[in-house]
């Protein structure tokens, strides 16, 4: 049953991820600061993470002391700092152009593989890799007349896929020491949530729950569970049952829900230019994710 329904489980995870933008600006527009906003998702996904794992399989979140660097790396330094740019972004473009510019991350992952695992940059890659930058640059409206955008939030949308493809280097150290995917999401989050408790505006935060607690821990609880627990348990799961390659072609989703979320909620519209650059950037990342190409696209977090 499971079989027949994973890949299914991964076009709702993509939905669930697009779904991120429309949580970040209402929670924007009450007062809250992006660190807060990351903050916030970052521990209620930890705490449902951990009581899940302490349920399911406690020896799931044993690590060697030896190794805390790697989750330190891929949790602080890159989940927390590429989720925090990936706000910026969503304040400053449109959430399919903020969506977009994140999905660049397997194409930074070409490249860094290449520098600290000495991968081979095929011609295939490169050409795919040129392809996806010509998306990119459809995408941002560069030759859209009459167009404005913001060249910061472009700089910090590409900031968020390095930092994304950053995470899957570090990933892949842990993968190779033997660590469950589920391990390595939890701890991510652990050193996230523990490193941005530093940055997070508390005094605002207790202010805006200590005055609904009920709709504002609800909405909270909802941005943790929707944008970062369920989608990534839903992965998990589906991985199981059909390759990494085409989960990440399936979930591919989350830019196309992002870009249909900012449509019909914010009334974001798309040039033509744009949806053709956005056509070409998901037809690289479909291409890159074939199996041949042994690219780690979903198998940690966001």
């Amino acid at each position: 049953m499971l079989k027949k329904t994973a890949p299914f489980l991964v076009i709702i995870a993509g939905c669930m991820w697009g779904a991120i933008g429309t949580f970040v600006r209402i929670l924007s527009a009450m007062g809250l600061d992006n660190t807060t906003i990351v903050e916030c998702r970052m521990f209620g996904a930890m705490l449902m993470l951990t009581a899940g794992l302490l349920i399911y399989d406690k020896r799931l979140l044993k690590i060697n002391p030896k190794d805390i660097w790697i989750f330190f790396g891929a949790g602080f330094l890159c989940t927390a700092c590429f989720n925090t740019c990936y706000n910026i972004a969503i304040n400053e473009l449109t959430l399919s152009l903020a969506a977009i510019l994140l999905c660049t991350a397997p194409f930074f992952v070409v490249i860094l593989a290449y520098v600290f695992f000495r991968e081979k940059i095929t011609p295939w890659k490169i050409k795919t890799l040129l392809l996806a930058f010509c998306g990119c640059v459809l995408v941002c409206g560069i030759f859209d007349r009459g167009a404005t955008f913001s060249a910061y939030g472009i700089l910090i949308g590409l900031l968020s896929g390095i930092g994304y493809a950053f995470l899957s280097i570090f990933a892949r150290i842990a993968i190779n020491k033997g660590y469950h995917s589920l391990t390595i999401n939890t701890w991510c989050f652990i050193c996230a949530s523990l490193g941005l408790a530093f940055f997070t505006d508390w005094g605002q935060l207790g202010t805006l729950v200590g005055a609904a607690p009920l709709s504002m821990g609800g909405l909270l609880f909802l941005h943790a569970l929707i944008g970062t627990a369920a989608p990534y348990i839903l992965f998990t799961v589906a991985l199981n049952y059909i390759d990494t390659g085409r989960a990440a072609i399936l979930s591919s989703s989350e830019p196309v829900s992002a870009t249909i979320m900012g449509y019909i909620i914010y009334h974001e519209t798309l040039s033509v230019y744009a949806l053709t650059g956005m056509v070409m950037v998901l037809a690289a990342l479909i291409i890159l994710s074939k199996p041949e190409v042994e690219e780690i696209r979903r198998d940690v977090g966001a």
